[in-house]
């Protein structure tokens, strides 16, 4: 860790194999329909040169231009201790690992802190696209809005409907699983997924349908989102939840990867280190109402952005 943070050298040939390797993945990427979709969606949320345009992988000509000295100043400039979270987790002494720390890492010094990021004006119209890609046998949809960062007092709403709707990537029973594949038969595939950002985070839903029935599944997704802000969560469903997700942390603690990464979620956002101890209680806090009116606020079917890619109509 100390030679990648102090001295790292981005060899010419291995840069140059990394590259390649990164171009087959985009390349790979433009001819797979839930990659457009996603990639279409970003498009589509946030403006040119914000942060979550752009795949994190780059595009063929970003990818093309960069070279190896790019590498080197985006570290000068951004790998720097300023801003810099190191969480340690396992049976050691905290003293022994502070000492440790700044022994291999004495002379590592300055950095431009943690990025801001400018806020993304509300959607305030629908938009639909649709990317084709001749020779498929699925559609993918992809819709949502970009909303909130993670000190926003909505988040945690925002993050429970996610899991309500879409599992949010938990185990949880949700909607879309129970009233869109098991009662249509519909999705190949489905989820919804909110997660905490520095920025305005995108509330996002994608599923993947046989190509004749997109604008069936395109409808039946507005129709259950609308529920969301036109209807009360019925107790026993917000119940469940509720009890699921109290429960939830103690399998994110299973290990101390897991353990690490909560622990840095919680410095990154500066949420407390009681915060793990304290979410149970706020997850119990939601009530139903609470939930509709953020819907209503937050995700109206009437400015919502949706993007499919697939045959086209062949």
């Amino acid at each position: 860790l100390a030679e990648v943070l102090l001295r790292p050298t981005f060899p010419e040939a291995e840069f140059a194999r990394m590259r390649e390797r990164m171009l087959v993945g985009v390349r790979e990427a433009e001819n797979d329909t839930r990659s457009v979709a996603a990639r279409r969606l970003s498009e589509m949320l946030y403006p040119p040169g914000y942060a979550y345009r752009a795949p994190a992988g780059g595009t063929e000509e970003s990818l093309k231009a960069i070279v190896r000295d790019d590498l080197a100043q985006f570290h000068d400039r951004h790998f720097r201790p300023k801003g810099a979270i190191i969480t340690v987790v396992g049976n050691v002494d905290p003293a022994d690992v502070e000492a440790g720390i700044s022994r291999i890492l004495d002379g590592w010094t300055g950095g431009a802190g943690r990025p801001t990021f400018p806020p993304v004006a509300a959607r305030t119209a629908s938009e639909e696209d649709h990317a084709t890609i001749p020779g498929k046998t699925q559609t993918d949809i992809a819709l949502g809005w970009p909303l909130v960062d993670r000190s926003h007092p909505d988040f945690l709403a925002l993050e429970f409907l996610a899991t309500l709707f879409g599992g949010n990537g938990t185990p949880a029973s949700s909607r879309l699983f129970r009233d869109v594949r098991e009662k249509h038969g519909l999705s190949y595939y489905q989820y919804a997924a909110f997660g905490g950002a520095l920025g305005a985070a995108p509330w996002t839903v994608h599923i993947g349908v046989n190509p004749s029935r997109v604008e069936f599944a395109a409808d039946l997704l507005r129709r259950e989102l609308r529920r969301l802000s036109e209807e009360l969560v019925p107790q026993d469903e917000l119940d469940a939840l509720k009890l699921f997700l109290e429960d939830y942390p103690a399998v994110q603690h299973e290990s101390p990867e897991r353990v690490a990464a909560r622990l840095t979620e919680v410095e990154r956002f500066a949420l407390g280190l009681d915060f793990v101890e304290r979410y149970p209680d706020l997850v119990r806090a939601l009530t139903a109402e609470e939930l509709k009116a953020v819907a209503a606020r937050h995700l109206g079917v009437d400015r919502v952005a949706l993007v499919s890619a697939g045959p086209g109509d062949e």
